[in-house]
């Protein structure tokens, strides 16, 4: 992690002051509130987690794998309406792992952590 990056909640999800469901389709289609809300906490979490452990100015090799999402179709949250997938691209950082001598070790892993955006 740079120490340039600042760590917190993206575009102001925290606060909400409507349910999802109130918010135009085109807002809706920018985040799922649900996933990306949760996912933003926990990996806050654990970038806090790995700063605390003096590793935010790691600059040894390290692997990232990430499963990418598809933007096809629609998809229905709550009682709202249908959201377009095409206008959102999602990807779930699966692990983070570093080198040793005794083969990768998993610093980070959520494979339910699925995170949105807008392409």
């Amino acid at each position: 992690v740079s120490t340039s990056t600042d760590v917190g909640i993206i575009d102001g999800l925290a606060g909400l002051n409507r349910s999802v469901d109130e918010y135009p389709v085109d807002t809706i289609s920018r985040f799922r509130y649900d996933a990306a809300l949760a996912s933003t906490l926990n990996m806050e979490e654990n970038i806090l987690d790995l700063k605390s452990h003096d590793m935010d100015d790691y600059l040894a090799p390290f692997t990232v794998v990430i499963k990418s999402c598809d933007g096809m179709g629609v998809e229905k949250h709550g009682c709202g309406p249908a959201v377009p997938k095409a206008v959102r691209f999602s990807f779930t950082i699966m692990t983070i792992s570093v080198p040793s001598s005794n083969g990768p070790v998993r610093i980070f892993e959520a494979p339910n952590s699925e995170l949105c955006c807008k392409p």
